[in-house]
C-alpha cells in the first residue's frame, strides 16, 4: 500500500516537471538563436609594392592630385548562411605599448549590409574609404553580424595605410599616331614631400568586357635613379619593348621612355593601355604611398 501511494507520488512529481524542462529546453534553443555570432572576418594580406595584381588594403587609384584620395580595403567572405553583413571600424589614435604604437579607440566607419554596394560594383568583401586625409595613419577592423544581430569578434589584423599626394601624369595621354621606329614616353611630376622613396610604373590593359586586367610592363625608379630594374611582359598582341633609357629634367620631373611598341601577330592599333605611377615611401614598405592612374590609345 505504501509502496503504491510513493510510486503514484513520483509519477504525478515526473508529469509536472517534464513540461517545465521543455519549456526551458525550447527557450535555450531560442536564446541561442538570437544570440547567434559569425566568425571573425580576415582582411585581404596586402600584395607586395612588385606584385603583378594589387590585393589588400591600397590607395584608390587616381587620376589627378586634386582628386578626393582614399583607401581601398579588402577582405574574405564569411561564409555563414545567416550571415548579414559586415562592420567596418576606423581609429587614427595609438598608445605606446612594448616599443609600439598600439590603435585604439576604434569608432564604426560602416555598416556594409550583403548587396548594399550593388550600385557602385563593389562586392560585399571590399570598402572604399574617401573620408580621410592625406599624411593620416589610419588603421583598420572588421566585425561580422548575423541576421539575427549578433556580431563577432574583431578581425586578428588591423591594417593602416598613410596616404600621401598622388604624382601629376605628363605623358602619355589622349590618342595619338605611332610609326614603327618611334618610342613612347611616360613622364610624371612629383610633388611628394619625402626625401626618398621608389616611383612603379605599371602598363596594363584591360578587357572591355570582362574587366580583366593584363600587365603589358612594369618598372620600378629607385629616386634618384640609384637603381633601375625592367620587369618585361609578353602578351598574345605585342610586346612592350626594352628599356631604352631615362631622363632627367626640373626638379621633380621623373622620365622613362620605352623602345617600340612590337606587333607580335594582332595590330596593336585601337587598343586603350592604362599607367599606373605608384610612390612608395622607403623604409615604410605596405605602409605609406599613393597610385595614380592615367590612360592612352594608340591610334595608328
Amino acid at each position: 500500500m505504501i509502496n503504491n501511494i510513493t510510486r503514484n507520488i513520483l509519477e504525478r512529481i515526473r508529469l509536472a516537471i517534464l513540461p517545465a524542462a521543455f519549456l526551458v529546453f525550447a527557450v535555450s534553443c531560442t536564446d541561442d538563436e538570437l544570440t547567434s555570432t559569425p566568425s571573425s572576418p580576415q582582411f585581404v594580406e596586402k600584395s607586395s609594392d612588385t606584385a603583378t595584381y594589387d590585393q589588400g588594403i591600397r590607395p584608390i587609384y587616381i587620376s589627378d592630385p586634386e582628386d578626393d584620395a582614399g583607401v581601398y580595403l579588402q577582405w574574405h567572405n564569411n561564409t555563414e548562411k545567416d550571415l548579414e553583413g559586415y562592420k567596418l571600424y576606423r581609429t587614427t589614435e595609438t598608445t605606446p605599448s612594448n616599443g609600439e604604437d598600439v590603435p585604439i579607440n576604434f569608432q564604426l566607419l560602416k555598416t556594409i549590409p550583403l548587396g548594399s554596394q550593388d550600385t557602385k560594383q563593389l562586392p560585399d568583401t571590399a570598402y572604399e574609404d574617401y573620408s580621410v586625409d592625406l599624411n593620416t595613419t589610419y588603421y583598420y577592423r572588421l566585425t561580422a553580424y548575423s541576421s539575427s544581430d549578433g556580431e563577432s569578434l574583431p578581425s586578428s589584423e588591423k591594417p593602416s595605410y598613410y596616404l600621401t599626394a598622388g604624382v601629376t601624369l605628363l605623358e602619355p595621354s589622349g590618342s595619338f599616331s605611332m610609326p614603327e621606329d618611334s618610342s613612347i614616353t611616360f613622364s610624371w611630376q612629383s610633388s611628394v614631400s619625402f626625401s626618398g622613396g621608389t616611383y612603379l610604373l605599371k602598363v596594363y590593359s584591360i578587357d572591355d568586357y570582362t574587366g580583366e586586367e593584363t600587365i603589358v610592363s612594369q618598372t620600378s625608379l629607385v629616386d634618384g635613379f640609384a637603381a633601375l630594374e625592367n620587369i618585361e611582359v609578353t602578351v598574345s598582341y605585342k610586346t612592350l619593348g626594352e628599356f631604352g633609357g631615362y631622363s632627367f629634367s626640373g626638379s621633380n620631373e621623373r622620365t622613362v621612355i620605352y623602345n617600340e611598341l612590337e606587333s607580335s601577330g594582332t595590330s596593336s592599333y585601337g587598343q586603350r593601355y592604362y599607367w599606373r605611377v605608384y610612390f612608395l615611401s622607403s623604409g615604410i614598405d605596405n605602409l605609406v604611398g599613393s597610385i595614380t592612374e592615367g590612360s592612352f590609345e594608340i591610334t595608328n
